[in-house]
């Protein structure tokens, strides 16, 4: 998966209007030689850097026409990161490898200033997933400042789920303002397989909720 991410890297190198060694690392504030290590699948790197990596070449794009679009969305691009970190092959998570264009809400939602599109755009024209049931229940409880009652249910949502009602149930609780209770079901996600954590992350990025998903990566 790290060679995959790399070729990834490596295309999204050729979106840059000035795309030698030198330019792009220059703008991304990292060395040539860190640059060439990311190419050649050495060294993988730091999530800021990708993201502002990202970030420069879709201004390159919009401004000065380099390519017509991105040959992949931002999460698309963290998730095969996220893949190479947990050290998983490409047959361990083959949807991964696949790249996919940025769909049509993407490409509506950029800002019109900067053509970049904004977490809140990506955020509003996604679909969150349903969580478990009985969240309610436990939200009340929360609300009225009794979180360590229903840690272990919160415990339990993390680490016996599915991948796609862990995110459901993330979203839930960030909506609702209690991060800290997202928090506690993110923290018992992280003791799950490489591959559940994967599939629970790319649930995450598939709803905009970035910020939690590199929780989950980083944690361990």
């Amino acid at each position: 998966m790290a060679a995959a991410f790399a070729e990834a890297l490596t295309d999204l190198h050729k979106c840059f209007h000035s795309s030698t060694i030198a330019a792009v690392s220059k703008r991304l504030g990292v060395s040539d030689a860190s640059l060439s290590h990311y190419y050649n699948a050495r060294r993988l790197p730091a999530i800021a850097t990708l993201i502002l990596m990202y970030e420069e070449a879709q201004r390159d794009v919009s401004r000065h026409g380099v390519l017509t679009t991105m040959p992949f969305t931002l999460e698309h691009l963290l998730e095969l990161r996220a893949a190479a970190k947990l050290g998983l092959c490409p047959n361990c998570h083959g949807a991964l490898v696949e790249v996919r264009p940025p769909s049509a809400t993407d490409q509506q939602g950029k800002d019109r200033r900067n053509g970049v599109t904004t977490e809140k755009d990506r955020r509003n024209a996604m679909s969150t997933p349903a969580p478990p049931p009985g969240l309610d229940e436990v939200l009340s409880y929360i609300e009225n400042g009794h979180l360590h009652d229903v840690s272990s249910v919160l415990w339990a949502t993390g680490s016996e789920v599915t991948a796609e009602e862990v995110a459901g149930a993330v979203s839930y609780f960030v909506e609702a303002g209690h991060s800290d209770a997202a928090d506690v079901v993110l923290q018992s996600a992280r003791n799950r397989s490489p591959q559940d954590r994967l599939d629970i992350i790319s649930e995450l990025l598939g709803v905009g909720l970035t910020d939690n998903a590199l929780l989950l990566l980083e944690g361990r």
